[in-house]
């Protein structure tokens, strides 16, 4: 305690009462100025009974560690010394918010971060029960992979940046750590969540702005004049967590000036947790002390979980028959990896049951999301520039996907792309949009190399090209096929394809197919929604029916029931052409029967399917007619094979009812089918 003479006669007297340990600002009381009573009016009182301590105050939600007035029997007023504008005098400003203030505030703010973007508000994802933790590469800033990092000790750090493709999950992590401060406890002081979508900053002014419009009422976290650089506003955000959502989405001609404003807050020494969220090519290592995290693609444990939320909530559908066809499209499932793009999957699953074996329409939705509907649903302009918008980047994508293709290469230089974008006007402009908007091509370390982040949507861009640039698309892929990853574009073109009864002629009557060759580019075209003549239906389904008779009619089937399972013994003789038991041969014909399965359950579903099952079901041969009773048009086959003693173990495993064929191929001197 001290004495209270020598206090500035100016000072005003703002009244605040101890509640907790802490002395509050009384709620009747005016913030200051000439409704508040000044040392000079209250003197007399001041010498004679009251004296000076140390305390912490709590004034407009801020917390200050300062002097404070106090009778010297504890009765009467308590009084915090302001200045005219209600704020303390020779006070410290202690921590930026009161700590049993933050809940309050965080469920503002809950509205905006309690949901997932997405492209329809139907697919948006309630955060608070239905986020997939994710996990992280911790890399340096020269690419180095550090470690694999977990998503509770990223969420323990206090500077941290957050890359991720187009998609991957950025601002759904950052959302989600605005939700964890809503579960702050006593032991684990919370902080209060600031979450700002970069996108909407006019200039680099108006940080400040963007923060208060996430609150109602008063300014809670920063009290500078928005003229000035949010580093100069830093120890208002003492108690903050910072999310500053999408660096890479702040259009172009502020990123530089933006990224000077945030240089100045991490260099400011303010105590508020800073994370940020760009896409990797958004960003190039110029705010120091931070720590930078690149999310993972999603496993297919997280992937399984993620499906099974979304398609069993209201209203519930199926969701084995998904997983089941996702789990046999190995293409598919890698883009699904991508939340964006698993969420376009499940979203047209739940609407029309297309699963993902529809390739050509799922891409199509994928490529539309990347380079159009995902920035124009969310409001974002990242570039005004006519050589940004979306159909110039399709248009420059597709003929830089089927050139490269031309090449049988993976990378090209800025060079070939503007070689190959000529007719566009293309320029290294063009090419960075593509990187920095899109996500579909990147840079290959720091020379002059370049590549498709998806050599899949790489295949799928190129079918658009060939379907919708090439005066004849057959022709054009004839002579091409030969090599295997054109089969793929072919397979693509066919789903994208008005009338692919050209592109199926083209392949039936190709003589340097074989049968199995023939069979799998049917079954893989024929999974899709195509549309061609009835006359090419016809032969496509001759050619499956001819191949099938081939591989399927051997097989003898055995079969007892069992109390959980059906288990039905399938034994094929089968001889080698020397003779000889060929262990590679055996492991050669293991897959191809696992190949045949998976083609089955996919002709299923297309156009062929019925009369593929009907002919299946007519057949003499009982393997056969099984077979066809496992093929429902709702439930998908999975396969596998193994090889024991020169036998080939094929399990055979309908999705939905707990069905079972245990298949044994066996040795050329085995027995016939037996019993086991």
């Amino acid at each position: 305690m001290s004495s209270i003479n020598g206090l500035d006669p100016s000072f005003y007297c703002l009244p605040v009462e101890l509640i907790d340990g802490v002395f509050r600002q009384k709620k009747d009381s005016a913030l200051g100025g000439s409704d508040l009573p000044t040392v000079r009016d209250l003197s007399s009182i001041l010498s004679a009974r009251y004296v000076k301590e140390s305390g912490r105050l709590v004034i407009g939600e801020r917390l200050y560690a300062g002097p404070v007035l106090v009778h010297r029997d504890g009765k009467g007023h308590s009084y915090a010394l302001v200045d005219s504008g209600g704020k303390p005098v020779g006070a410290a400003h202690e921590s930026g918010i009161v700590p049993e203030h933050v809940q309050s505030i965080a469920k503002r703010a809950m509205p905006l971060v309690s949901r997932s973007e997405a492209l329809t508000p139907f697919e948006s994802v309630d955060l608070r029960n239905a986020f997939i933790e994710p996990e992280f590469a911790e890399f340096a800033p020269d690419g180095t992979v550090i470690s694999r990092r977990s998503w509770w000790s990223v969420l323990s750090e206090t500077r941290a940046i957050i890359f991720g493709a187009p998609g991957s999950g950025k601002s759904t992590c950052l959302r989600r750590m605005a939700l964890e401060c809503e579960r702050g406890e006593e032991d684990d002081p919370a902080r209060l969540p600031v979450y700002m979508q970069l996108r909407h900053i006019q200039s680099s002014n108006s940080l400040e702005e963007a923060a208060r419009s996430l609150f109602a009422g008063p300014p809670l976290l920063l009290e500078t004049d928005t003229s000035q650089s949010i580093g100069e506003g830093a120890d208002y955000l003492a108690n903050a967590l910072l999310l500053l959502d999408g660096l890479d989405e702040v259009p172009t001609h502020l990123q530089d000036e933006v990224l000077a404003s945030m240089q100045g807050l991490a260099a400011s020494g303010t105590a508020a947790a800073i994370f940020i969220s760009t896409r990797e090519r958004g960003y190039e290592w110029r705010i120091p002390g931070f720590k930078y995290f690149k999310l993972l693609p999603l496993p297919d444990s997280k992937v399984r979980e993620w499906v099974y939320y979304r398609l069993t909530a209201e209203p519930p559908v199926p969701w084995r028959q998904f997983i089941a066809s996702f789990e046999h499209s190995p293409k598919i499932r890698e883009l699904c990896s991508n939340p964006l793009l698993l969420s376009i999957a499940v979203s047209a699953y739940r609407r029309s049951a297309t699963l993902p074996a529809s390739k050509a329409v799922l891409l199509e939705s994928c490529l539309d999301a990347v380079t159009d509907r995902w920035d124009s649903t969310r409001g974002v302009v990242r570039d005004s520039q006519s050589w940004a918008s979306p159909k110039m980047k399709v248009a420059a994508l597709s003929r830089t996907a089927f050139f490269l293709h031309g090449k049988q290469g993976d990378l090209f230089t800025l060079e070939d792309f503007c070689s190959w974008n000529r007719p566009l006007g293309a320029d290294r402009n063009l090419l960075l949009a593509l990187q920095r908007h899109t996500g579909l091509v990147t840079q290959v370390g720091s020379e002059d190399r370049w590549s498709f982040a998806h050599r899949t949507i790489a295949d799928y861009l190129t079918a658009r090209f060939v379907v919708f640039d090439t005066d004849d698309s057959a022709k054009t892929l004839r002579g091409l096929m030969k090599h295997e990853r054109w089969r793929d574009v072919w397979s693509y073109s066919c789903g994208i394809a008005h009338d692919a009864t050209p592109l199926i002629l083209m392949v039936l009557h190709n003589e340097t197919f074989t049968k199995r060759h023939r069979f799998d580019a049917i079954a893989d075209a024929f999974s899709q929604e195509l549309f061609c003549s009835d006359d090419a239906s016809e032969l496509a389904l001759k050619e499956v029916k001819a191949f099938l008779s081939s591989a399927l009619r051997p097989l003898l089937l055995s079969q007892r029931s069992r109390t959980v399972t059906t288990r039905v013994a399938l034994v094929r003789k089968f001889r080698f052409e020397d003779e000889q038991r060929n262990s590679a041969a055996t492991e050669a014909k293991s897959r191809l029967l696992v190949n045949v399965v998976g083609s089955l359950s996919a002709l299923r579903r297309g156009v062929l399917g019925e009369r593929l099952v009907s002919w299946l079901e007519k057949s003499k041969h009982e393997a056969m007619r099984t077979l066809a009773a496992l093929l429902d048009k709702d439930a998908a086959l999975s396969a596998n094979a193994s090889v024991e003693n020169g036998r080939v173990h094929l399990t055979v495993v309908q999705d939905r009812p707990n069905f079972q064929l245990e298949a044994i191929e066996s040795r050329p001197d085995a027995p016939n089918a037996t019993q086991r």
